[in-house]
C-alpha cells in the first residue's frame, strides 16, 4: 500500500513541478505586454488554477502519509503494550490459583498432622485405550516420591497411585484405571471395595462391588477410604455413588462411584510421601 503511494506521490510532485514552471512562465508572461503575453496567458490559465490544485492535493497527501506512519507506530506500540498486560495477568491469575491450592492444602494438612507433601504437575496421559495412567514431573533425582504413594488433589480427593518411579517423571495410575482398587467406606459404616472397571473407566467412572440387600447405601453416598491395609491413609475422599444396579443373576448389587473431581481438569497434584498411620 505504501509502495502505491510513494509511486503516486513521485508523478504528483513531478506534474507539480512543471506545472509550477509553467505557471512562473505564466507569470512572467502575464506581466509583459503584447499579443504573445496575452495568448500565453488564455492558453494556461487553467494550468495555473490546476497547479493550485495539484499543490493542495500534494499537502493533503503529504499530510495523511504523515498520520498513517504515526498510527503505525502508535498501533504497534499498542499491541506490545497489550501483549504484555496479557502476560502480566496470565502470570498473576497462575499465582492466585497457585495461592489457592497452598491454601486449600494448609486447611487439609491442619486437619492431617504427619502428611508430608511434594507438589508436582501433571505432565501428560496415557495413551492406552485398557487403562487410565499419568505421568508427573517428579521422580527420584527431583524428590521423595516412591511407589506406592498417594496422589491427591490440594483438597485432599484422592486421585491416584504412584507405580513407577523413574529419574524425573513418574507414573501414577488413577483411581478409574482398571487395575486401581482399595478398601473405601460408604455412607453410614459400610465398608466395601472400590476398584476400576472397564465398562465404567470410559465414562469417568469406578465401581463398588459386592453390596449386600439392606446395606443402607444410596446414589449420593460419598466414598472415602477406610484406611485398611495401609496402602491409603484413611478418609481420603474418592467420589460419590452415582447408581446402584443388580449383578449377574441377582445374588448382589454394585455401584458406580463418579469421581470428586474430573480428572480431565487436573493440572497440579499433591504426592502423599509420607504419613502417620
Amino acid at each position: 500500500m505504501r509502495k502505491r503511494i510513494s509511486r503516486k506521490v513521485v508523478i504528483i510532485v513531478a506534474a507539480a513541478v512543471i506545472i509550477a514552471i509553467i505557471g512562473v512562465i505564466g507569470v512572467n508572461a502575464a506581466h509583459s505586454n503584447g499579443p504573445v503575453a496575452s495568448a500565453f496567458n488564455t492558453v494556461f490559465r487553467p494550468f495555473q488554477s490546476l497547479n493550485s490544485k495539484i499543490v493542495d492535493m500534494y499537502e493533503s497527501l503529504y499530510g495523511y502519509m504523515y498520520k498513517y506512519d504515526t498510527l503505525v507506530e502508535e498501533n504497534e506500540t499498542l499491541r506490545k503494550e497489550n501483549t504484555e498486560l496479557k502476560e502480566g495477568y496470565l502470570q498473576y491469575e497462575e499465582i492466585v490459583e497457585e495461592n489457592q491450592r497452598l491454601k486449600q492444602l494448609l486447611d487439609f494438612r491442619d486437619h492431617h498432622e504427619g502428611y508430608v507433601f511434594e507438589q508436582a504437575t501433571l505432565l501428560s496421559w496415557g495413551a492406552s485405550n485398557w487403562s487410565r495412567t499419568f505421568t508427573v514431573n517428579l521422580g527420584s533425582e527431583n524428590s521423595e516420591i516412591a511407589v506406592g504413594d498417594c496422589v491427591i488433589t490440594e483438597a485432599g480427593t484422592l486421585v491416584g497411585l504412584v507405580t513407577h518411579v523413574d529419574g524425573n517423571a513418574s507414573t501414577v495410575k488413577s483411581i478409574i484405571d482398571t487395575t486401581f482398587s482399595a478398601s473405601v467406606d460408604v455412607g453410614s459404616g459400610n465398608t466395601v471395595t472400590a476398584s476400576g472397571d472397564f465398562s465404567l473407566m470410559s465414562k469417568g467412572m469406578l465401581k463398588i462391588s459386592y453390596l449386600e440387600e439392606g446395606t443402607g447405601i444410596a446414589s449420593g453416598d460419598s466414598v472415602v477410604t477406610s484406611g485398611k491395609g495401609g496402602v491409603f491413609p484413611q478418609g481420603l475422599l474418592i467420589g460419590y455413588v452415582d447408581g446402584l444396579y443388580s449383578e449377574a443373576g441377582n445374588l448382589s448389587m454394585y455401584g458406580s462411584v463418579r469421581p470428586a473431581v474430573d480428572l480431565n481438569d487436573i493440572l497440579y497434584v499433591f504426592v502423599i510421601t509420607d504419613f502417620n498411620g
